[in-house]
């Protein structure tokens, strides 16, 4: 009997179970066929989701498991900022709960499995959605649609953007709602789902709110008896999505203000009436493979969904069952989606009006959607197309003229090949013999378009996914077994106390994230500009979204409480994969070693800076403006003393004491010229030295233009890493302890010509430093940080002390209390906190809380009482 209940059930649901299994299956797969763990030694990382996600991750585990406090605030997001953002954008998916069960050193496997659980929940929910409008009966063709939905050219291209697909899974939930919500039905189904979308991820939400309009407009059109009905729908949705939007209230109201403070800050005033690339480029994106690593940057959209699909996406318009009006409709919605994909106002108004960094044409998932939902509304009535009908013809003369069209095209796009564009041509071949076959029996003719189906889904995925390379497992365990060892004996035995570690290697610029601890670099969509131009200014890679403080000075160590160096093994015996190399700090042999854990050394910065201290007035009332890192650095310090003759004295200007032209044009001056090869075919360098008359530490800086892609840079025969391009000029040590010794630097050149922008060699003066130094240091300091958004300090000031600064970014989510009493806060260098205290012993408490997160928690409390309280009276009516 239960065996029965249990076959009703699976019978009963098995478009529903296919729908999930298969695109499931197929990608897993895949990751059988690429070694990737657990099945082989590879992983899904590659590109954002090894360089940026997986550290998120990392994090997120360690917030819900063990400090919960970071989910509001974490001193390992850059140089500490709010994390609403972060989690809004990145980490709200209900999904990554699934992540909790991997440790940290197998995370990889984690995301693997949340990656075919989200693959497969989309496939799931876009059965539900055809189920429920009887769009089929056929679980064969339910469920192939389904993959096409679940593993289309957009997840596909975008299955590394792990944080999107929520998106996808959402999608049919809400168009399924807002379909009973345009019949007069429940709109519970609408408000659930789409308030969900909302607090996962506004970014895909904004996208899939323009695409409910529109499909709104759409349905209105088709079937709108008078402007009264129709208005009369617009308001029931606009009620309803104002009853979403107050549900997520409390994450959406501080992650408004936190766009303010960062992607709000990127929008694009100036809109460019042109088209992207030619508009008839995009059905290249059609034939099978069509993505690559090439495709990620600045790409067309990828909206492949079978060939199979495709023509009966076109057979749609030829089909006179369906009437004029809904054909015309149809027609105009699919115009301004391809229109949306190449047009540049359009393409900008579905980003929010901000140019993507990377992955452009996000919201093209929506476009493979409506293609495949009008191609399963065509295929319902495909018994009514009639061979001798002229539009059919005009149909293939279309198909082959893409063909042709795109052949024509191998040339400008890497990502087609001749046997890719052959076996299109083949599955559309074959799929017009299912179709227009005179003997057409349901049960064969389902089948036929089944396999095609998802033989064309799975054959792209394969030729598409081959083109991307994957981070090896041994990397990412490697590294992080490693590193693990070196943060978690520094967190023993510094415990509660509040400061940051600096390195001189990374795996990526959000290692703080992975392994707990504070530091300066960071890689987020969401990051506060001001956080990347102050890096910048002090010397250190920057641009949009990223920061990296990979070489820092003595001076920029103890501004940033820099307390620890943890320098990488310099050994061969020392295994670290996945290691990246940042320059090598000479200057390090001024810090105390610690010890060696793991291979990897640890030095104390005895002259670090607590993370609040005792400054002069002046650090308030002057402001460092200099574009010159070094330069800038003086004046913050010179700032902090009050001594003026420390911006003049703290870093000196040193020339080269010989220079050598190897193949390349003598000038008198170094700094600002452009430097050419005489022999344009013939390697070509600089080679310049100096002998220090003393053992301070020496700096170079390097203006934008000097960067790897265009020269390489060795010290003493050491090559140093330069970092990409950067939107700073950049800071490196070269000397340290090297009195009487001569100091060699060779520039080799990579290109024809190479500019000496900002080219300029600067000794520390280190005696002042330190003197200056003890000086900020003086008194009873002491720091604490008992959770991730307070901070206690006990300061001594005197009269010639009466400001407290701090290395703590400036945020109006910050509060403080000065002897138990509230205390208002101030900024010196207009972003880092600073109180205005008296003298004496000052005991300080900060705390952070984010702002709007109480009005936001206010409104969805409301607004869900006034709901439920809607509910029982509708109730009770009845």
């Amino acid at each position: 009997m239960l065996n029965q209940k249990i076959k009703k059930i699976l019978s009963k649901n098995l478009s529903l179970i296919l729908g999930f299994l298969i695109p499931l299956v197929i990608m897993a797969l895949y990751a059988v066929y690429r070694n990737m763990a657990p099945f082989g030694n590879n992983t899904i990382l590659t590109v954002d989701l090894g360089q940026q996600y997986i550290d998120f991750f990392a994090y997120f585990r360690r917030a819900i498991l063990q400090h919960p406090s970071s989910i509001f605030y974490s001193f390992s997001n850059g140089l500490g900022n709010e994390m609403i953002g972060t989690w809004a954008y990145y980490l709200m998916s209900p999904l990554n709960l699934i992540l909790l069960f991997f440790s940290n050193d197998n995370l990889s496997i984690g995301v693997l499995f949340l990656l075919l659980i989200k693959i497969g929940l989309s496939g799931f929910t876009f059965s539900v959605l055809i189920k429920k409008l009887k769009l089929t009966k056929s679980w064969l063709i339910s469920s192939s649609f389904a993959t096409a939905y679940a593993l289309n050219g957009w997840m596909v291209a975008n299955n590394l953007n792990i944080i999107w697909l929520d998106a996808m899974i959402l999608l049919p939930l809400i168009v399924l709602g807002l379909s009973q919500l345009l019949k007069n039905k429940h709109s519970a189904l609408f408000i659930i789902s789409y308030t969900a979308m909302l607090i996962i991820n506004y970014y895909m939400a904004y996208m899939i709110t323009i695409f409910i309009i529109l499909l709104t407009i759409y349905y209105l059109a088709v079937n709108a008896k008078s402007i009264k009905e129709a208005a009369t729908k617009l308001l029931r949705l606009l009620i309803n999505g104002i009853i979403s939007v107050g549900l997520a209230a409390f994450i959406l109201f501080p992650v408004f203000y936190s766009l303010l403070n960062s992607k709000g800050q990127g929008f694009s005033s100036k809109l460019n009436f042109k088209f992207e690339y030619p508009i008839l480029d995009i059905v290249t994106k059609l034939t099978p493979g069509s993505f690559n690593f090439d495709q990620m940057p600045n790409g067309l959209p990828n909206i492949f969904v079978s060939s199979m699909i495709l023509m009966l996406f076109l057979l749609f318009f030829i089909n006179r069952t369906f009437s004029k009006r809904l054909r015309f409709a149809t027609f105009i919605m699919t115009i301004f989606l391809i229109l949306s994909a190449c047009f540049e106002p359009l393409n900008l108004f579905w980003h929010a009006f901000q140019f993507p960094i990377w992955y452009p044409y996000r919201f093209s998932f929506v476009i493979c959607f409506w293609l495949i939902m009008v191609a399963l509304t065509s295929l319902n009535h495909i018994r009514s197309i009639n061979l001798t009908q002229k539009g059919l013809w005009i149909m293939i003369i279309i198909l082959l003229a893409m063909i042709g069209y795109t052949c024509l095209r191998i040339s400008k796009y890497n990502y087609l090949k001749w046997y890719t564009v052959t076996i299109e041509g083949l599955m559309i071949l074959a799929s017009l013999i299912v179709l227009i076959t005179p003997f057409r029996k349901e049960k064969w003719f389902n089948a036929g378009v089944f396999l095609l189906v998802i033989f064309g889904i799975a054959t792209n995925l394969f030729l598409s996914l081959d083109n991307i390379s994957y981070l090896s497992n041994v990397e990412y365990r490697g590294y992080v077994t490693k590193l693990n060892q070196v943060t978690t004996n520094l967190h023993a035995k510094s415990s509660n106390q509040l400061f940051r570690i600096n390195k001189d290697f990374s795996r990526t610029k959000n290692d703080p994230f992975n392994f707990g601890f504070n530091g300066a670099s960071l890689f987020s969509s969401v990051m506060n500009p001001q956080m990347s131009n102050l890096i910048g200014n002090l010397g250190q890679p920057n641009g949009d979204g990223v920061i990296e403080y990979s070489s820092g000075t003595m001076v920029s160590d103890a501004l940033l409480s820099m307390n620890y160096h943890i320098a990488r093994p310099l050994t061969a015996s020392v295994d670290v994969p996945g290691i990246r190399e940042f320059p090598e700090r000479y200057d390090q042999a001024a810090y105390k070693y610690q010890n060696n854990v793991a291979g990897f050394s640890l030095y104390k910065n005895q002259y670090a800076l607590p993370m609040l201290f005792s400054a002069s007035k002046q650090a308030i009332t002057s402001q460092a403006t200099s574009a010159d890192p070094i330069q800038y650095q003086s004046e913050l310090w010179s700032n902090l003393t009050g001594n003026q003759s420390v911006r003049r004295n703290l870093f000196s200007n040193r020339n080269f004491d010989n220079v050598k032209y190897n193949n390349v044009t003598k000038h008198n001056q170094l700094t600002g010229t452009i430097f050419n090869k005489v022999n344009p075919l013939k390697p070509a360098s600089l080679e310049l030295e100096f002998k220090p008359q003393t053992n301070d530490s020496y700096y170079l800086t390097l203006g934008t233009e000097m960067q790897n892609s265009k020269c390489d840079l060795f010290v003493n025969g050491n090559q140093l890493s330069l970092s990409p391009e950067s939107n700073s000029i950049k800071v490196i040590n070269i000397a340290n302890q090297s009195k009487d010794k001569v100091v060699d630097v060779k520039i080799q050149f990579k290109k024809s010509s190479l500019w000496l922008q900002n080219f300029t060699l600067y000794q520390l003066n280190n005696s002042l430093f330190k003197q200056t130094d003890r000086q900020l240091q003086a008194g009873s300091i002491k720091v604490t940080s008992p959770n991730s958004r307070r901070v206690n300090a006990i300061i001594d000031t005197n009269n010639s002390k009466s400001v407290v600064a701090s290395s703590i970014p400036y945020s109006k989510g910050w509060h403080a209390k000065v002897n138990g009493k509230n205390h208002p806060l101030t900024k010196w260098d207009n972003y880092f906190i600073a109180i205005k205290t008296g003298k004496g012993k000052q005991n300080i408490q900060l705390s952070y809380w984010p702002p709007f997160l109480n009005l936001g928690i206010l409104v969805s409390v409301l607004t869900l009482l006034i709901l439920l309280v809607q509910t029982r009276f509708k109730k009770l009516r009845k």
